[in-house]
């Protein structure tokens, strides 16, 4: 298919994402979601959602981009980021809650997290750089090891 026509069908390249990706991300996202609800506690259940986030980052560009918020005149893809970061939010609060996650690490934190991963997983060259700063050493063998990392760093804060 030619380019032309993809414009004249979606007329932008957000209109073409909207077309495709959002059910494809939105069931990623759903069986991630029934991953989650199996962890017993609170805190479980957030890790299990960090963990299946980064590695849904590094394996799926697009859902990646969403979460980046690259193309942000995608709006059905903006809906799906914004179910999993609602969803995020509402599992940092629960670990609040029962004492299992510190008061310190925040719903901004999980943003953090997942942007990080996400640039990671994007960018090879930002784990290189030191990105994350002492939370990422240079010496990491790739983004996914990298992003645990991280996640295993903050979490446990």
């Amino acid at each position: 298919m030619r380019i032309g026509t993809l414009f004249n069908r979606f007329g932008s390249r957000e209109g073409l994402i909207d077309a495709v990706i959002p059910d494809v991300a939105a069931r990623r996202l759903q069986d991630l979601s029934t991953a989650v609800m199996t962890g017993r506690t609170p805190r479980e259940r957030l890790e299990v959602f960090v963990r299946g986030m980064i590695d849904l980052q590094q394996d799926d560009p697009a859902l990646n981009d969403a979460i980046l918020r690259r193309y942000p005149d995608a709006a059905a893809l903006l809906g799906v980021r914004d179910r999993s970061t609602a969803l995020g939010q509402r599992l940092v609060r629960e670990a609040h809650a029962d004492g299992s996650l510190s008061l310190d690490s925040t719903e901004d934190d999980l943003f953090s997290l997942r942007w990080l991963a996400g640039t990671a997983s994007r960018e090879e060259s930002a784990l290189r750089a030191g990105c994350g700063s002492s939370a990422v050493d240079s010496n990491l063998r790739g983004p996914s090891e990298g992003a645990h990392r991280v996640i295993s760093w903050r979490v446990r804060a």
